[in-house]
């Protein structure tokens, strides 16, 4: 808030010693809100959140590739494919 606030006008130090000039706080005002976005206490729970549905979704995926290889007939076929190939 105080950096993108438009009433202060905080002029800042150089970022470096001989050839930098001093700059004004509020041209980091992008920067500042984009870190925000992405470093606050939501972001925990974001990711919990993510991990569950993660873990859902797969075990979801696995039931129903493992219900379509029976209902195709497909139960056998990667056995097949294995065991009727050579390797040298």
């Amino acid at each position: 808030m105080e950096i993108c606030h438009p009433k202060n006008n905080i002029t800042m130090c150089p970022l470096c010693d001989k050839v930098c000039s001093s700059w004004k706080l509020s041209t980091a005002c992008g920067t500042s809100w984009a870190s925000h976005l992405f470093d606050n206490p939501a972001t925990v729970f974001f990711s919990i959140f993510m991990a569950l549905w993660a873990a859902m979704f797969m075990e979801h995926w696995k039931r129903r590739q493992m219900r379509l290889n029976y209902e195709w007939d497909l139960t056998g076929f990667e056995d097949e494919e294995v065991s009727g190939a050579h390797i040298p």
